[in-house]
């Protein structure tokens, strides 16, 4: 952390007002952007994505009229991404991923380890205004099933989210940068511990630096309810419903607002219990979950907008991995042609 002492110690003496505190301006239903969509690319493999791709998927998620768009990491050329938005695309606002693992965790030299990537997410942000969120790790504590064995504690998590925060203090740009993570249902439920206790506990203890709880809620798998719901308006409400009264309850007295980082309904797959994967479905839960948010002032990241073919050894049950995208991996929208540019909240037209 000494490496931002000295421009800390210019901030506070040059910018006596700084807030330091991102905010959350408007309401909003994003999208998540996974890049590796094309056949042989991965993460797994360190796929490097070419800039004309990304400036191709991101005139993708422009066209379709959305706004805020979620990355998950920022090696393999994801870095890139602001850059060519604001060249290409200005109007659309990047939330950061950064992704936190207990592999190789302190080299600053290897984009693949979590100290570069908070280290490029906060000069990201210093160059470019149209960073709005950083977001520190991704279901990446202990229990999670995306972590696996690369876990970190909720200790290490918090102490990252205390570097970024110091770097972006430092820059003087604390003040328009919504810094997070994003928590499994379960972890934010309450349901997991690490060497230290209850993680929620933890986060609940110190979360100076989290400026908005970040949840995943799939309402598809039904908390972990193997007879899962049935994809229709009231299901759907009644299952939104119940995780806002429920995270209210754990997160209300922090007065931070909730935002969900993921949800979403796959088109192809196994049923999980009487939740039934087709493109059907996914049009109508994304119409009721619209509606549902812009009514419960709720902001969301639907996941996600391609489908990823890698996702296909995934350990999501019922080979449902590879069909989350609004759009195949082509680039082909399922079911839409647009969404509103005058509310993302509403869908204009179908196919």
């Amino acid at each position: 952390m000494n490496k931002w002492i000295c421009l800390l110690l210019i901030s506070i003496l040059t910018l006596p007002g700084l807030s330091l505190a991102g905010t959350i301006t408007e309401q909003f239903h994003g999208v998540s952007y996974g890049p590796f969509h094309m056949e042989g690319q991965s993460p797994d493999l360190y796929t490097e994505i070419p800039s004309d791709q990304i400036r191709a998927d991101l005139g993708m998620i422009s066209r379709a009229h959305f706004v805020n768009v979620r990355t998950f990491a920022l090696d393999n050329n994801l870095d890139q991404v602001p850059g060519i938005s604001e060249t290409y695309y200005p109007k659309l606002k990047i939330w950061l991923g950064v992704y936190e693992s207990n592999v190789n965790h302190d080299d600053p030299d290897d984009p693949h380890a979590t100290l570069w990537q908070l280290d490029r997410a906060v000069e990201l942000a210093n160059s470019y205004d149209n960073v709005v969120g950083i977001v520190v790790g991704d279901e990446c504590l202990n229990g999670d099933a995306r972590a696996g064995d690369h876990w970190v504690s909720a200790a290490q998590l918090l102490a990252d989210l205390d570097y970024v925060d110091e770097g972006l203090v430092a820059l003087g740009i604390r003040n328009r940068v919504v810094l997070t993570t994003d928590l499994s249902w379960g972890t934010a439920h309450g349901d997991q511990t690490d060497i230290n206790g209850n993680i929620r506990q933890q986060l609940l203890s110190d979360h100076s630096n989290i400026d908005v709880w970040m949840i995943n809620i799939y309402p598809y798998y039904a908390e972990g309810d193997p007879r899962g719901i049935p994809c229709n308006e009231t299901e759907i409400r009644n299952n939104l419903d119940w995780n806002k009264t429920e995270f209210n309850i754990f997160y209300g007295s922090t007065v931070k607002p909730i935002v969900i980082g993921e949800h979403g309904w796959p088109t192809a797959g196994d049923d999980y219990g009487r939740s039934h994967p087709s493109i059907d479905n996914q049009r109508l839960y994304f119409r009721v979950t619209s509606k549902w948010l812009r009514e419960s002032n709720w902001s969301a990241l639907f996941f996600e907008f391609f489908d990823e073919p890698w996702k296909a050894s995934s350990q999501e049950p019922g080979d449902i991995g590879p069909h989350w995208g609004l759009c195949y991996s082509s680039g082909i929208r399922k079911w839409f042609l647009t969404v509103s540019p005058a509310s993302v909240f509403e869908l204009l037209l179908f196919n």
